[in-house]
């Protein structure tokens, strides 16, 4: 599911992070409900929230936490753009359907898609687990990318502990390797419960529909931005590995295998594919 699927435009997201004020341990709490804790946990699932970094410090003390999932960028880019036709058709959110040169780029987006989108690492720099140097800082505050905050006061530290996961784990056929994900999981959160075997889950909001707008990116003809997505993946997935994940506040389940499967964003998925 993606953001604005649950989220809408946005405005849904903005009422929840503003009506909640604490997220704390094992109680919730909010404007409304601030001498009656409970035992429940909140949770949002919304890419959104790595854009909109300074909602953050509404939301966030040093008991919240808040899970990152990433795949590769060429992966990414092809999967945004279908669901993007699939509203067009099935939920006609839209009538817009941009040619690919457009989103080509780093400073315009079809609805949070671009190529610049793709650069994974910079919405993580905003995030706080690791020191920016002064060039760092000021990429950040002149480049034009969506999402990116301009301002380094939104670069600033904040308190959580961040779980980083990759697609791979989630559909990982190695199962004692996927349990340990789902044990590790189960620990960042600080719930009783063992979690239920992903892979026994039936999947929910999967674009099984196909238009004749949808693109296959291994097509030859879309070499280039995959050439810009691999190129950018790769400085991606060097920050990550070298310092994101070095960070005492970044928990990863299996730093080995995360290791591999960063490094593979810097070779074309289509050419592995083909060979």
């Amino acid at each position: 599911m993606h953001d604005d699927e649950f989220w809408g435009d946005g405005n849904m997201l903005r009422q929840w992070l503003n009506k909640t004020t604490v997220l704390a341990g094992n109680s919730s709490l909010t404007e409304t409900n601030r001498e009656q804790p409970t035992t429940k946990r909140r949770g949002i699932k919304c890419p959104r929230i790595v854009k909109e970094t300074a909602r953050l410090d509404q939301l966030l003390n040093n008991t919240s936490r808040v899970i990152v999932g990433v795949r590769h960028p060429v992966h990414w880019f092809e999967s945004l753009y279908n669901y993007r036709i699939w509203q067009k058709h099935e939920k006609k959110r839209h009538n817009m359907k941009p040619s690919l040169q457009f989103l080509h780029n780093n400073r315009t987006d079809w609805l949070g898609l671009s190529t610049g989108a793709a650069r994974f690492n910079l919405y993580l720099k905003q995030l706080g687990k690791v020191p920016l140097s002064p060039d760092e800082l000021q990429h950040m505050t002149r480049i034009k990318v969506y999402g990116v905050m301009t301002s380094t006061a939104h670069h600033e530290q904040h308190p959580m502990k961040v779980l980083l996961y990759s697609m791979e784990q989630i559909k990982d056929s190695n199962t004692q390797r996927r349990l340990h994900f789902q044990h590790t999981l189960q620990q960042f959160l600080n719930l009783d419960t063992p979690l239920h075997d992903i892979a026994t889950k039936e999947k929910v909001n999967v674009n099984n529909f196909q238009h004749i707008e949808n693109i296959d990116i291994c097509e030859e003809q879309y070499r280039e931005i995959r050439n810009t997505l691999v190129w950018q993946g790769k400085h991606a997935s060097d920050w990550i590995r070298n310092k994101f994940m070095k960070s005492e506040d970044v928990v990863v389940s299996d730093v080995g295998f995360m290791n591999e499967v960063l490094e593979r964003w810097g070779v074309d998925p289509c050419d592995e594919k083909s060979s």
